[in-house]
């Protein structure tokens, strides 16, 4: 676990979390209200499901990929 505990509001959508998800290499995130309580866990199982659920957010995940590993030309 990471300390400082990295959290995610309950408020914020599944786009906001893949960034800190991925930037710190979790598998799972903590969802806090505003009190701040734990109301929920996000895991990468949970993303998975969603992409393939959702093929227009499936489909804009894959263009974001092959964008952040486009070479630098130089």
């Amino acid at each position: 676990m990471s300390t400082p505990l990295i959290t995610i509001k309950d408020t914020n959508s599944l786009i906001d979390a893949l960034p800190i998800m991925s930037s710190h290499h979790f598998r799972r995130l903590a969802i806090i209200n505003n009190e701040p309580k734990l109301v929920g866990i996000l895991t990468d199982k949970d993303i998975f499901k969603e992409l393939l659920g959702n093929k227009q957010l499936l489909c804009l995940m894959f263009i974001i990929t092959k964008i952040l590993y486009l070479p630098i030309l130089s």
